[in-house]
Parts: structure tokens; sequence; C-alpha cells
């Protein structure tokens, strides 16, 4: 599910695509990657909804351009509108 994604660390800001949006955080490809451990603000496009925008940690780096980043304080709100954006992208079971 490929989005666009946006990463602000102190001076740092990023563009990139989502490659993977799951409840607890996104896997993102930006030009460069942040350090493990650093906290960023992320946004996200959940379209059609407003972007959803959160502080996530670094968790994994993958090479050179990819991140995974666990959202921080995700509130019930934001967390029922990302829910509402996943649902639908779910394969149904039967």
């Amino acid at each position: 599910m490929p989005g666009k994604a946006s990463i602000s660390c102190g001076p740092v800001h990023l563009s990139g695509t989502t490659l993977d949006v799951r409840i607890g955080g996104v896997f993102v490809q930006t030009s460069r990657t942040l350090p493990i451990g650093s906290i960023a603000r992320v946004s996200i496009d959940i379209k059609p909804e407003p972007a959803l925008t959160d502080s996530a940690r670094v968790l994994l780096v993958a090479g050179e351009d990819c991140m995974g980043m666990q959202f921080e304080n995700l509130g019930v709100k934001e967390a029922k509108r990302l829910q509402n954006f996943l649902l639908p992208v779910l394969p149904k079971v039967e």
C-alpha cells in the first residue's frame, strides 16, 4: 500500500513512500535514513482522510533508504482512523 510520507527530525526533513503500514508503525523508503533510536514526526497519507501525524521511533534500518518506525503516541482517535484505513486492504478471512 504505497503512499506518501513526510518525516521531520530536528533539521532533517525527508519525503518518502510508505511500503507497509500497520496499526503500530510504518515501513518507509526515503532518500536517506535516520539513526536507530531517533524519534521523528511522521505524517502519512491515509486517503481519503487527512494525513495521520504522530511521533515515531526508528527501530530498524534496511539498506541506505528504508526504515521501520514505531508510533510512539498514537491516540485513540488516530488509531481508529488508521484502523478504518487499514480494514479495507486486509485479506478477507473465510
